[in-house]
């Protein structure tokens, strides 16, 4: 890949330089022209950043139905965290029957370890890992037995979907913080709106996010809420907040979704699943499409709402840090070769309420370890993608 300025991630300045790739890491970086290359990108004018991750999903059955993720790898997704609708952990009690018949997959699997395995023998484009519902912790014999267990699997922490007040969700913070993993609860939930309740928690599970912050009203919550985050940091407590880059409803403004990112500490979830343009249910989100791209195009570009090098780190590294995904998130040698090339001048997102499978303009290449999922001419038909387990390198 040459001829590119690159974006590490990192938040560095951008630079001149090659990338070399071997397998599914990267091998070198800098000029790089004295070496040969079996497959090249030309990346001249272009922007090359680490791929994008999307910290809260729900693809668990559309990437089972297909693999490719199309809506979300071309928006530079090139790893997701399942949160809400999670099926690696359903049994036929609590799956989502509709949804499987609609997406013509069987339920044939037990556990983490078994739906991993059912998505890398179909394949996927999109390095996948997942979080813990609580509503099906809720429905075990033993719930804080079901989360260890799933922690114990590899999954990344515990999604709080079921709005669970401190007393409920405190024995399965302590479980996952056993694990060093994080609490993701709604920005509805009771714990995002009291300072006790979310050091109660927060205390225990080292890292906590609050998910869907363009759903808060607008006046003043966004205000009250980053304060709260800030005092529970001054307690040693690390909140994070996740944001879908639209307004929640068709005709709101944004305002709150443009606050949200003015604070540091938040980072993007699309909260959608990935799915084609031609087969997208007519409801479907605009971000499930654009997220990124809007963020990058919009919002950096054209409104100067954020720093690109810092719009990046966020969607990247410090995402990558939250959720410790090894080896990712970073353009480092010998770190897993997922990047994205776009032009950072024709960036932008299509997609409306009223259209919202249009994809994004300006997102040019696409490469999952060490993989081209995605070229200027589409889809290369490649699903190099891993299973993301906590605590493992790869899998």
């Amino acid at each position: 890949m040459s001829g590119g300025s690159v974006a590490d991630g990192a938040g560095g300045d951008l630079h001149r330089a090659d990338v070399g790739i071997r397998g599914d890491r990267i091998a070198a970086i800098g000029n790089l022209s004295g070496r040969r290359a079996a497959n090249a990108i030309d990346a001249t004018g272009k922007i090359v950043a680490p791929g994008f991750i999307d910290v809260s999903t729900r693809s668990g059955v559309s990437l089972l139905a297909s693999g490719f993720g199309e809506s979300h790898l071309r928006q530079g997704i090139t790893s997701e965290l399942l949160g809400e609708s999670s099926p690696a952990f359903w049994t036929a009690a609590t799956a989502d029957t509709a949804a499987l018949q609609r997406a013509g997959v069987t339920l044939d699997w037990s556990g983490l370890n078994g739906y991993f395995a059912k998505l890398e023998s179909r394949g996927t484009a999109i390095n996948v890992g997942t979080l813990v519902p609580l509503s099906l912790a809720r429905g075990a014999a033993d719930g804080t037995a079901f989360v260890d267990t799933a922690m114990r699997d590899g999954a990344f922490g515990v999604m709080d979907d079921a709005n669970a007040d401190a007393a409920e969700l405190t024995p399965v913070a302590i479980v996952a913080g056993r694990y060093d993993g994080v609490v993701m609860v709604r920005v509805e939930s009771p714990v995002a709106s009291d300072d006790a309740a979310l050091l109660a928690v927060g205390s225990h599970a080292n890292r906590v996010i609050i998910s869907g912050l363009s759903r808060l009203p607008a006046g003043g919550a966004m205000t009250g809420l980053v304060r709260r985050i800030v005092r529970a940091g001054q307690q040693k407590v690390n909140v994070w907040g996740a944001v879908s880059p639209y307004p929640p409803v068709p005709g709101a403004t944004d305002m709150v979704v443009r606050e949200s990112l003015e604070y540091g500490g938040t980072i993007i979830g699309t909260e959608t699943a990935a799915v084609s343009g031609a087969s997208a249910p007519p409801d479907t989100p605009p971000a499930a499409f654009g997220a990124f791209a809007r963020v990058i195009g919009q919002l950096v570009r054209d409104d100067r709402l954020l720093d690109l090098r810092d719009a990046i780190r966020r969607n990247t590294s410090v995402a990558a840090s939250i959720f410790q995904i090894a080896q990712r998130g970073i353009i480092r040698e010998n770190y897993y070769a997922d990047l994205v090339v776009f032009d950072a001048r024709t960036v932008a997102d299509r997609a409306t309420f009223e259209r919202p499978n249009e994809y994004p303009s300006g997102i040019e290449y696409v490469v999952v370890n060490g993989v081209v999922a995605l070229t200027p001419r589409g889809l290369t038909g490649s699903r190099p993608g891993h299973a993301l387990l906590h605590g493992t390198i790869a899998r």
